[in-house]
């Protein structure tokens, strides 16, 4: 899982108007990737139970910010809906254009009481599926808003339901997922503005334009204050070459030799970093650091949160101010697929298995 600094401050929604959101956009995703199908219907789920207050108008905020920034990537082929939920869900809009649902967003209201992401992704899919009958069918996503992980999914049970919420939740994720709709979790309050519209986008381009390109994550070395990317971190194409910067427990993987440093003792003590062997520093594809880190070190890749914590910062190479690569391994906390080794971020927010083949 990665958290923002606490400095991080979101703008005013009151002071942003719609217009300059659309300027603030990157379009740098869209140019580059080039695809001719752009063609997507997006469900936003917008989380307005008691827990998400008092940042309901930021949820509100990342939604519009959101939309522009799909419009710009969509070239303005994107059609989207809303669905507000607490304790039940209610579709506020079913897909329609951005200047339409601009100001239906601005009038909904902050309500309170629990939280259902259940209703709400079956919700946001009943908007998906069967739209427009006859047309050609368009990529689904749906985009939840939320301020916390997804075990809390039924509003039937009380929060602490554990398992049987999370066995309820994976159920619904899957039958949804597999219909070929796309499920985006955005957990919104521990994260920076920047760094989820970036993912987002990049997500979802490339799940529209299905091309085949992978992305994982990089962080910022000494886990902030990068000047690449849109902050501490950001996902970039696997075949892309970034710094390498290792990990490894030393407790209860065996002991470490005294080039092992360790950094986050406050964070996790077990955790030890190194940069370099031998006076040999590395810049690497991300399956390539994958083997660095195991073959050469002895180690693995840092997790996004170890390096964002500052567990590599100061091992040498001077790359505090580079993005190096992360991952987080099978069983892991995950919000993105991209944060995950595999790729793969499952229905109840642990990363999986990586496949057979996935760095051959």
């Amino acid at each position: 899982m990665v958290r923002a600094d606490d400095s991080t401050a979101l703008p005013d929604i009151i002071t942003i108007a719609a217009d300059t959101m659309v300027a603030e956009t990157k379009t740098i995703v869209a140019e580059t990737i080039g695809c001719d199908s752009r063609d997507v219907n997006v469900c936003f789920a917008l989380d307005a139970s008691e827990m998400s207050f008092p940042g309901w108008d930021q949820i509100i905020y990342y939604a519009k910010r959101l939309i522009a920034e799909l419009d710009v990537v969509t070239n303005g082929a994107g059609e989207y809906s809303a669905v507000e939920f607490t304790t039940t869900a209610a579709i506020v809009s079913d897909l329609t254009d951005k200047p339409t649902l601009d100001p239906i967003l601005d009038n909904l209201a902050y309500i309170g009481g629990g939280k259902n992401h259940i209703d709400a992704l079956n919700k946001c899919q009943d908007t998906l599926i069967g739209a427009q009958p006859g047309q050609p069918e368009k990529a689904r996503i749906i985009i939840l808003l939320t301020d916390w992980f997804l075990i809390n999914m039924d509003a039937t049970e009380n929060p602490s339901c554990g398992s049987e919420c999370r066995k309820r939740t994976t159920s619904v994720w899957d039958s949804i997922t597999q219909t070929g709709t796309r499920i985006l979790p955005v957990f919104v309050f521990p994260n920076p503005l920047d760094t989820i519209h970036d993912i987002v986008t990049k997500s979802v381009v490339e799940f529209v334009c299905k091309t085949g390109e992978q992305y994982r994550a990089v962080v910022c070395g000494k886990g902030y204050d990068c000047a690449e990317g849109d902050g501490n971190l950001d996902i970039v194409k696997m075949n892309s070459s970034h710094k390498v910067r290792c990990c490894r427990d030393c407790v209860n993987d065996g002991s470490c030799s005294s080039n092992w440093e360790q950094k986050c003792v406050d964070y996790a003590p077990e955790v030890y970093a190194r940069s370099k062997k031998r006076g040999k520093c590395y810049v690497e594809d991300f399956c390539s650091a994958m083997a660095v880190c195991a073959d050469v070190f002895g180690g693995r890749l840092c997790t996004p949160e170890e390096v964002t914590e500052s567990c590599a910062e100061g091992t040498g190479c001077r790359y505090d101010k580079e993005m190096v690569w992360a991952c987080m391994y099978e069983g892991g906390v995950c919000l993105w697929d991209e944060e995950c080794c595999s790729g793969k971020c499952g229905g109840e927010g642990v990363c999986l298995f990586a496949e057979p083949g996935m760095c051959s």
